[in-house]
């Protein structure tokens, strides 16, 4: 896949655009976008509807929902974002779901997230501590361990505030940094980890 361009990671997985669109609704509005992509946007709408349908059931997405969701994704994935405004917030979440299904049909997870991820933080939408933490797993294997460590260093400040959240956010760093054979900056993260865990235990 293309690379995408770096971005302020920190500034822009904490904050809300002006433009961000609140609503729950799960379907786009297709007379917002050129007509050329309306029929691409029916298709996406559908796999939307279906597979919310299914999640507030409680049921397992099936695969053909997920591959009719991503397909018709791709197709209009660039149209959508020249309009960030126009999606609802209902439908970010609802294709963040599909896309990260740990299902093992779903044999593009983290590529899918890679796309996703990075167009909800061109469009405003901010991740929360899993969404990021899934995000940059993703940019480490399909996008170049470079930008994902550099994501991963910049965007700490955000997860300060869960201990849990922090202890994974830990966690990914050491296994990103191994991966990378960059072992002493992996060391030094490990102490950090345990610093911070046995300081949890302390009472005064």
């Amino acid at each position: 896949p293309p690379r995408s361009t770096l971005f302020p990671y920190t500034t822009l997985f904490r904050s809300l655009t002006p433009t961000l669109n609140l609503s729950t609704s799960v379907v786009i509005n297709p007379t917002s976008y050129p007509i050329a992509f309306r029929r691409r946007l029916q298709s996406l709408n559908t796999a939307l509807r279906l597979a919310s349908k299914r999640i507030k059931d409680g049921q397992k997405l099936l695969p053909d929902i997920q591959k009719q969701a991503w397909k018709a994704y791709l197709l209009c994935r660039h149209v959508l974002l020249s309009e960030p405004a126009d999606i609802p917030l209902g439908v970010w979440t609802t294709l963040w779901m599909i896309f990260s299904d740990e299902q093992r049909a779903n044999l593009d997870r983290l590529a899918h997230i890679n796309y996703l991820g990075g167009d909800m933080i061109q469009a405003g939408v901010p991740l929360d501590p899993a969404q990021q933490l899934l995000y940059m797993e993703a940019c480490f294997l399909e996008r170049g361990h470079k930008d994902a460590l550099e994501m991963w260093g910049n965007a700490e400040e955000s997860f300060n505030k869960d201990k849990n959240a922090h202890r994974d956010y830990l966690k990914l760093g050491i296994q990103m940094l191994c991966q990378s054979g960059q072992i002493k900056e992996a060391l030094k993260t490990t102490d950090r980890k345990s610093t911070r865990l046995n300081s949890s235990h302390i009472t005064i």
